[in-house]
């Protein structure tokens, strides 16, 4: 393995480093020695390597390419009693209840792979595995690897955890591993941002409050028919939980009888929180005592519960959001800025019975969102950290980036990639193949003609496009609204535009239901292998497979936007962070992030991270097309990833971007 020394320090590469790779290992061994912050946005292909990620698939994929390396550090790997539990009754419960059963099987010694991890030497040598192979090799040894992988975090050199690990306060308190002079590295760091804002955020609806209610029911039935017997020392009685009801019901009629418009809610300064349960007689001096009653009636209802109900318990999330509330008495104040209070009502139309009629069901929401995601990394911050490197394909802005996180990042990279012009060709196609403008705004997007014209333009390039086809609408609804319209089947009798689209390549489209999400993945990836005119995969921005999935080489010869997916204007949460963003006060000679600026980042930001599901390392290629006019405009263009930008065509018809993506002019890009 070639070992390269940068700035004074040797690097070990498991191939010959590129030159973007030198200049990413430079900056974060800069970053290192001097216990800086880093901002490091880089391509995909220039061999990162990192801890943290969002999900255990990208965690997967940097494990794979620690291995290849000269360095073999300790290694522990986290993650949830989901991912981990082997027990063949417990795996298949979720949340509260299977937290719950596993800490009570463990106690009472009737689980084996426990009792064999407490048999051997705890978790042995921590080696580089991830967390399939984690689960493999405990579960052959009758070993639990969830505990398993808890005794590993003191041995380990190098943790691997998803970043809701670090950023979820209660989370990270549950793990009891100390930051002080942690190096925290996180990757896929564009989403960092909302998952520390969602991390401090919590809602609560009235349909929340009543299943609270039903469980301390349940827990009082149970006490009062000798079902559950609480411990000499418990605070728990008929009493106590009558009480706790009794408090349940008051907070809901509040809630309800709260004066809220049909349109927007009503919305209040963060402070109201205390306010609100004020009038309930909940304080930082109350609270502890509400919390404790409310989790010893948790664990009452899953000691004496239904053990095969794989519930979450709605007191569970009670407790949560008043520990985030609770927690801090000397800085409330303060971090309440960071805040807004937001009720609203919400009908939802349901039925009872499948074949029986729709009911509609009106329901109030509480939320406490927070609006600056740097509440949550100044938390991580001030834990004594040695440092934070952040990185990802698509951080840019990075002014923007730090404003938002609020903590600083002297040393940035915006870094090339690592292939060249020949293995790109993007181009922006404002108009179809008749002529017709292909704009996907409100104004235009449910038009028939907008609709016809999208899917003949898509036809002509999946004819031109060989192997894998990734095409990505801004929303869900947009994508089935295209998909229906295309399946009408014309009075004519002509095939319809999903049938002619069929002709030429079999069509995959992202389920909404993540459990049929990995059966579609590999169904589009084995039709790739097998069929040699390929396959269509129908995505969203935003979406899973616009997240941390490789299709690379023929997976991903070609990835089409069909539009800019801007999130949807009027939503409450997206109107408020804007006036938040608009009302702050910056010091003087610092530039303002704008509402409007973070909300057309965003979008740019989902774009981005679409666009490089394709050409993945030094010897990928493939194209980018870009099917709406408003990515001609040089404000939009300016928001594309820096290393595509010198690449970028903005075509005045469908027939010049045609002959530009036909031989000879892309005889070297699809070669």
């Amino acid at each position: 393995m070639p070992t390269v020394r940068i700035a004074g320090v040797p690097v070990s590469f498991p191939f010959t480093p590129y030159e973007s790779q030198l200049v990413y290992m430079e900056k974060v061994i800069t970053a290192l020695e001097t216990k800086q912050n880093a901002l490091l946005e880089s391509p995909t292909g220039t061999g990162k390597i990192i801890y943290s990620s969002r999900t255990h698939t990208q965690l997967k994929q940097v494990v794979k390419e620690l291995k290849q390396t000269a360095y073999k550090p300790k290694v522990a790997i986290l993650g949830s009693r989901e991912h981990l539990c082997v027990h063949p009754e417990i795996s298949k419960m979720r949340g509260t209840q299977q937290n719950h059963s596993c800490r009570q099987a463990a106690k009472q010694m009737r689980c084996i792979f426990k009792s064999g991890y407490d048999q051997s030497k705890k978790g042995g040598n921590p080696r580089i595995m991830d967390i399939e192979e984690l689960v493999t090799v405990n579960r052959e040894r009758q070993i639990c690897p969830f505990y398993a992988s808890r005794d590993m975090l003191s041995k380990a050199n190098v943790i691997f955890m998803p970043y809701n690990y670090l950023v979820d306060p209660p989370l990270r308190a549950s793990l009891g591993v100390s930051l002080e002079n942690a190096i925290l590295i996180f990757d896929e760091a564009h989403n960092v941002e909302s998952i520390a804002s969602e991390a401090a955020s919590y809602s609560l609806s009235t349909e929340d409050i009543q299943g609270c209610i039903k469980e301390a029911q349940e827990c009082h039935r149970m006490i009062a028919t000798s079902r559950y017997v609480p411990e000499e020392s418990s605070f728990l009685s008929t009493q106590s939980v009558t009480t706790l009801m009794e408090l349940l019901m008051e907070i809901e009629r509040g809630l309800l009888s709260f004066p809220v418009s049909k349109d927007g809610g009503c919305t209040k300064p963060g402070e109201y929180i205390f306010d609100f349960f004020k009038a309930f007689n909940i304080s930082f001096d109350t609270a502890p005592m509400v919390l404790g009653i409310s989790e010893q009636v948790i664990e009452a209802i899953t000691d004496g519960g239904n053990a095969s109900n794989p519930r979450n318990s709605k007191l569970e999330s009670l407790v949560s959001f008043l520990k985030t509330i609770f927690r801090d008495k000397d800085n409330h104040h303060k971090m309440t800025k960071q805040f807004r209070v937001h009720i609203q009502e919400e009908t939802q139309t349901s039925r009872r019975y499948q074949s029986g009629p729709p009911v509609m069901k009106t329901m109030r929401w509480f939320h406490y969102w927070c609006f600056h995601p740097g509440v949550a990394m100044q938390e991580i911050y001030d834990q004594k950290v040695h440092n934070i490197i952040l990185t990802s394909g698509t951080l840019s802005p990075l002014d923007t980036t730090t404003k938002e996180l609020g903590i600083p990042f002297p040393i940035q990279l915006e870094n090339c990639h690592v292939v060249d012009a020949s293995q790109v060709w993007l181009g922006v196609v404002g108009v179809g193949v008749t002529g017709k403008r292909l704009n996907s705004s409100y104004q235009y997007r449910s038009s028939v003609e907008y609709l016809v014209e999208l899917g003949n333009t898509l036809i002509n390039f999946a004819r031109l496009v060989p192997n894998g086809l990734l095409i990505f609408f801004p929303s869900y609804t947009i994508m089935d609204q295209c998909v229906a319209h295309w399946q009408l089947k014309p009075a004519n009798q002509q095939p319809c535009i999903w049938d002619r689209l069929l002709q030429l390549k079999t069509i995959h489209v992202e389920p909404k239901n993540r459990f049929e999400f990995a059966d579609v993945v590999t169904a589009y990836h084995d039709e790739i292998k097998s069929n040699p005119q390929g396959a269509i995969f129908m995505a969203v921005c935003r979406g899973k497979v616009s997240e941390g999935i490789d299709f690379s080489n023929e997976n991903g010869r070609a990835v089409v936007i069909t539009g800019l997916p801007f999130a949807p204007i009027k939503d409450p949460k997206i109107v408020l962070k804007k006036e938040f963003l608009d009302q702050a006060i910056v010091p003087p000679g610092e530039s303002k992030l704008t509402g409007n600026n973070w909300y057309v980042q965003q979008a740019a930001r989902a774009v981005n991270q679409a666009i490089g599901r394709v050409i993945r390392h030094r010897h990928d290629y493939g194209a980018i097309i870009l099917l709406d006019e408003r990515f001609g405009y040089a404000q939009q263009r300016g928001t594309l990833s820096k290393w595509l930008q010198s690449y970028c065509h903005n075509f005045s018809s469908y027939g010049a971007a045609h002959e530009m993506h036909t031989p000879p002019q892309t005889s070297t890009l699809y070669r």
